[in-house]
């Protein structure tokens, strides 16, 4: 390529609005070579004058920040479960990922993951669809949005300066220069990650918690148990967001476990509190109810801490003698998911009332909370030793501590999309302090 058209290409009138649509594409496809786009153009203002650098670099910033923007916007309006792709493993690998981070540093998150492709779709749809706010994740995006179209414009820029009398050459191996520090920054963060997973296997996270396995298969089934398998990962970023290891067990053999997290799922067998066997019941499985009670009986027994989520809180409610609701009643609180028109089940908000003094309420900046709601059955008499410390509108007990022992669980799901992170994190940073505390006191 001569050097004549190398400037023509320069002082292209479409060229930086070229520059702007592989950017905005390659925020929303990740395929789309945004990167190499702007490095090459970095180098061409070096090597024939044009576009201008400072130019490039503002272009591809704009055009990074408004893709990410319709990434959150897309997460905020759809969440991470609406589209057949949003559902594949993969990507719900890298939304658990996401969510866990952006629990315990948005703004880190944010900004390093503008450098890594994949990792950038997952934290901007993941922050829009657990409602971080949109004015600082926009002033962190745009942080990071610049900074990424300087690294990308100087990486051409510094190349043509080292190969001045050469623009096409400059130009080709901008675009070579630019796929190799792709590469490196992904690896250099692939090894961190592997790291900092070795350190938290040699000490720094040594706490250890079960989670018992959802043993219902989705497919064929009722929607709510495809919802419940969904969002099991996400229960167990939040844990993990915590400085906590998950373990995803099938038995209850809890040596050398330090906590006890019961997550979501089916209905509790009404035989098992004497309910009525009849009542409209789904997804009753008498291995999973084996399990789950087996391994809770197992952590009272050790004296472990217990959090429950929504099945969790039904399950400790029936372990310790109470009786449970089968199927509420329509009232002034819908308590039960809906649809979206499209087939797919959406979570029901309510507010509901945190008692003061509880270990709930002391990590909430507020008596009253909106929670996301997805159960039909309730607590209809308590459990021995268990106290109600949050109740919806009608009186639906929501959540519940143990007078004595260090158990917690919620009847909400803290774990859906649209929860505001702190309002996410409270069950789980409450349970956190429980494991701690059960540490110190067993050195």
């Amino acid at each position: 390529m001569s050097a004549e058209l190398l400037a023509g290409l320069g002082h292209s009138g479409w060229l930086l609005p070229a520059l702007f649509a592989l950017v905005l594409l390659d925020a929303l496809l990740v395929v789309v070579p945004g990167e190499v786009a702007v490095s090459a153009l970095g180098a061409l203002s070096v090597s024939v004058g044009a576009p201008p650098l400072a130019a490039v670099i503002a272009v591809a910033s704009a055009a990074a920040l408004t893709g990410d923007a319709l990434c959150f916007l897309v997460g905020r309006r759809v969440g991470v479960e609406r589209w057949r792709w949003m559902r594949t493993d993969s990507v719900r690998r890298a939304v658990a990922w996401a969510r866990g981070r952006l629990d315990r540093s948005t703004a880190a998150v944010v900004f390093t993951a503008r450098f890594v492709p994949f990792a950038r779709l997952a934290v901007n749809l993941t922050a829009g669809a657990t409602g971080v706010g949109a004015v600082r994740y926009l002033a962190v995006a745009a942080g990071a949005a610049t900074a990424w179209g300087v690294y990308q414009a100087v990486v051409g820029a510094a190349v043509a300066a080292l190969l001045p009398d050469a623009p096409a050459l400059a130009v080709v191996v901008s675009v070579v220069v630019a796929l190799v520090l792709g590469i490196v920054v992904d690896r250099i963060l692939a090894a961190r990650a592997r790291v900092t997973g070795a350190r938290r296997q040699n000490g720094v996270m040594t706490s250890r918690i079960a989670m018992p396995a959802r043993l219902s298969d989705a497919d064929g089934a009722d929607a709510r148990v495809g919802l419940a398998n969904a969002i099991f990962d996400d229960v167990a970023a939040l844990v993990r967001a915590e400085g906590l290891d998950v373990v995803v067990v099938r038995d209850s053999d809890l040596s050398g476990f330090d906590g006890l997290v019961l997550p979501g799922g089916g209905d509790v067998d009404p035989a098992r509190y004497g309910g009525d066997p009849s009542a409209p019941c789904y997804d009753v499985n008498a291995a999973q109810d084996e399990l789950d009670l087996g391994i809770l009986a197992a952590a009272i027994e050790r004296g472990l801490p217990v959090l429950g989520v929504c099945r969790g809180l039904q399950v400790l409610n029936v372990a310790l003698g109470g009786t449970l609701v089968e199927d509420l009643a329509p009232g002034a609180v819908r308590h039960t998911p809906g649809t979206d028109g499209c087939g797919e089940l959406e979570w029901t908000w309510h507010p509901v009332a945190v008692a003061a003094g509880s270990r709930l309420r002391d990590e909430m900046d507020a008596d009253e909370i909106p929670v996301a709601s997805g159960h039909h059955q309730a607590i209809r008499a308590l459990g021995t030793g268990l106290v109600a410390t949050a109740v919806a509108p009608d009186g639906v007990v929501e959540a519940v501590e143990h007078e004595s022992l260090p158990i917690i669980a919620v009847q909400w799901h803290p774990e859906a999309e649209g929860t505001p992170a702190d309002l996410a994190a409270a069950p789980f940073a409450a349970f956190a302090s429980l494991v701690r505390a059960g540490r110190l006191a067993a050195r």
